[in-house]
């Protein structure tokens, strides 16, 4: 199976290079190989996320942004520690102390905009799945 990318370049993924980029994120930020437990967290996290069907999973900076059909998921994206921004329509994760210091609330858009946004996933068709960036 192949999962397609719908980014400008066209790269194709396949199923195993997308886990070989997992196992090499492990394997650089595991615990166990001088790694920090909380980054290792982030890791599996987004990983078990961005497999549920329905959701846009994007990343914007250093915090992961999910749209699509959420209030069937709302219960695993809260245990997976997302939060929800009402006035965003989104659920949000950042790693604690990357929370932004205060200036004029911003939609999603404009946070796209200043710090770019890679998709993770695109599961609204069926049978597909990309990992842009």
């Amino acid at each position: 199976m192949v999962w397609q990318c719908n980014h400008e370049s066209g790269v194709l993924y396949s199923e195993a290079q997308i886990k070989n980029a997992w196992r090499e994120l492990c394997k650089q930020h595991h615990p166990d190989v001088g790694g920090d437990l909380a980054t290792m967290q982030a890791i599996n996290k987004v990983a078990e996320i961005i497999r549920l069907e329905g959701l846009v999973v994007e990343l914007c900076g250093r915090w992961v942004w999910i749209t699509g059909e959420t209030y069937r998921w709302k219960t695993q994206l809260k245990a997976a520690a997302f939060r929800w921004a009402a006035k965003k329509a989104a659920w949000y994760w950042h790693k604690e102390g990357d929370a932004p210091g205060r200036h004029k609330a911003w939609n999603l858009e404009q946070i796209k905009n200043k710090y770019g946004a890679t998709r993770l996933n695109d599961r609204h068709s069926q049978g597909s799945f990309s990992l842009c960036g």
